[in-house]
């Protein structure tokens, strides 16, 4: 009875604006919830987003910032969408929204990263373009909170076990997801998922003895013409190659034309095969230009990112692989 007349008063009193700003709140709710989701399902990636902001740059402290965003998504977003402690939930989105938006602009302003990172790896979007759509957000989180800040009356009790339930189980999900071998910190251990003999059904034109790659230890660069962390490797990958310690072959996704272009302008001693864009993008999977991997028999057993080894790295990571059974 108390219920019924808590909820009649509220409708007398307010009317519309009620439910103007609870649907104000679910929408924001959701998107908060489909950001969580995403991001904890791809941690690997989402962990790299917030590592190409250059904001935060010990690992550690990279990987507890995801997990905090990612429990406060989940956390917000449900207590949204179930109206739970409007009073605090609103409020604390917005300041979300705020350290998203200045996040945002630092990245804009300096070209930190091209992919805001909002939705992990499944909905690329610049940092200008989240801005936006973060402005509109914040405006509708304002409007519910002018149009009605009390608190509802009603199935406190029932809210307060749908967040909870929501936040356990999407964290459980995230955590699970984090374990397996796809979301693993080893790059090779991600790409021995995706296919354990990758390079053999590569395609490579412009390359002679390119079939050695899967034979014995080969040591193969990916990189794009394009890219200025390849073309400032060049000394180091001409001395990789004039010091024969591994077979080197380097591969890119670009024209005839482009690579000769970067062999004469870079002053490239070594020779460089071409392979299609699909294959380009399978090699680079998560990973940055340059991206090296040391085969053993076409199957990789390590992978630098975005430099080329060093000698005492390479020889030792040889060794690795020498002596372990693949």
């Amino acid at each position: 009875m108390e219920r019924a007349e808590a909820i009649q008063d509220l409708a007398e009193k307010d009317g519309w604006k009620i439910w103007a700003s609870r649907a104000a709140e679910a929408i924001v709710g959701v998107v908060l919830l489909a950001a969580g989701f995403l991001k904890g399902i791809d941690m690997v990636s989402f962990v790299k987003q917030i590592g190409d902001y250059k904001i935060v740059s010990s690992p550690i402290l990279i990987s507890t910032l995801a997990w905090v965003l990612i429990v406060v998504e989940f956390l917000l977003g449900t207590a949204l969408i179930v109206g739970f402690k409007r009073r605090v939930a609103v409020p604390a989105s917005l300041a979300l929204m705020m350290v998203f938006i200045g996040a945002l602009t630092w990245a804009w302003a300096t070209g930190a990263t091209v992919d805001c990172g909002c939705f992990g790896r499944w909905a690329e979007r610049t940092p200008a373009t989240a801005i936006v759509e973060d402005i509109f957000i914040s405006a509708g989180l304002v409007a519910a909170w002018i149009l009605h800040r009390k608190e509802l009356p009603t199935y406190q009790l029932a809210r307060l076990i749908s967040v909870i339930a929501v936040l356990t189980i999407g964290v459980a999900i995230s955590v699970v997801k984090s374990l397996s071998p796809e979301q693993s910190s080893d790059p090779a251990i991600r790409l021995q998922v995706i296919d354990p003999v990758l390079f053999r059904s590569i395609k490579i034109s412009g390359l002679e003895g390119s079939e050695a790659i899967n034979q014995g230890t080969a040591l193969v660069a990916l990189i794009d013409t394009g890219c200025d962390h390849c073309q400032a490797s060049v000394p180091t990958l001409n001395e990789r190659f004039s010091q024969n310690l591994v077979p080197l072959f380097v591969l890119c996704p670009n024209t005839e034309a482009e690579v000769a272009i970067f062999k004469e302008k870079f002053k490239a001693s070594f020779s460089i095969g071409r392979i299609s864009d699909e294959d380009f993008l399978k090699l680079l999977e998560r990973g940055d230009t340059p991206r090296l991997f040391l085969l053993k028999d076409g199957k990789v057993t390590k992978i630098w990112e975005a430099h080329v080894p060093t000698e005492a790295e390479l020889k030792s990571a040889m060794t690795a692989a020498e002596s372990t059974k693949l």
